[in-house]
């Protein structure tokens, strides 16, 4: 068994993420057993009409975090320069948001990239030392 490391947050990260952009979580079953199940393969899917505002960046985006084998999974440098959190905003109607009809949600984004600034500044804060 594999301890605890970043790749972990990158999936927590992924479900929150999901859940933010939608409103609930990706997994979900009638018991325990079968959420742990559908967590264990990975099994999600971006449901009608919850995700059809959203963009095809924003679910490639999940779905880089969402990977079982986190050998596979993107990394928070990777996350970082992902093209739906720095690329432009796009004017056409399959984004998520542009600046002019949701200048809320720019910020928004603006913050989730803080967070995942953070989140990768923690990851490294141990590779740094104090010399004296």
């Amino acid at each position: 068994m594999r301890g605890y490391d970043a790749q972990c947050d990158v999936w927590s990260m992924g479900v929150i993420v999901y859940i933010l952009l939608c409103g609930f979580p990706p997994f979900y079953a009638d018991n325990d057993a079968q959420l742990f199940e559908k967590i264990k393969r990975g099994q999600y899917e971006f449901l009608k009409p919850y995700w059809d505002p959203i963009s095809d960046d924003a679910k490639a985006f999940v779905k880089r975090m969402l990977v079982v084998d986190p050998k596979r999974r993107a990394t928070m440098a990777e996350l970082l320069e992902d093209k739906w959190l720095s690329g432009p905003r796009s004017e056409s109607k399959d984004a998520m948001h542009t600046t002019k009809e949701l200048p809320a949600a720019n910020e928004k984004l603006k913050k989730l990239k803080g967070t995942f600034l953070a989140a990768w500044a923690i990851q490294h804060a141990g590779d740094m030392s104090i010399s004296e």
